[in-house]
């Protein structure tokens, strides 16, 4: 199974002022956030889901600070 990982350090955060997980979009290659209200729709080369909704995984996992973010709201 092939996976990609992309790592982003606290310097290249502060160099191209990414706020939130949106802002990822900068940094990371094939991926794209979009939004329904306050649930993320994110999408990683071609891989993500057009329901989104509270209670509803995401396709793609997003982990902050080593815990996986279940929930695809994005404060």
């Amino acid at each position: 199974m092939p996976i990609s990982i992309t790592s982003v350090n606290a310097k290249q955060i502060s160099a191209d002022n990414i706020q939130n997980v949106a802002g990822l979009q900068k940094v990371v290659p094939g991926f794209s956030m979009t939004f329904a209200g306050a649930n993320a729709q994110p999408v990683i080369r071609g891989v993500g889901t057009q329901v989104a909704g509270p209670g509803l995984p995401s396709n793609i996992a997003i982990y902050q600070d080593g815990f996986d973010q279940p929930q695809a709201v994005v404060n």
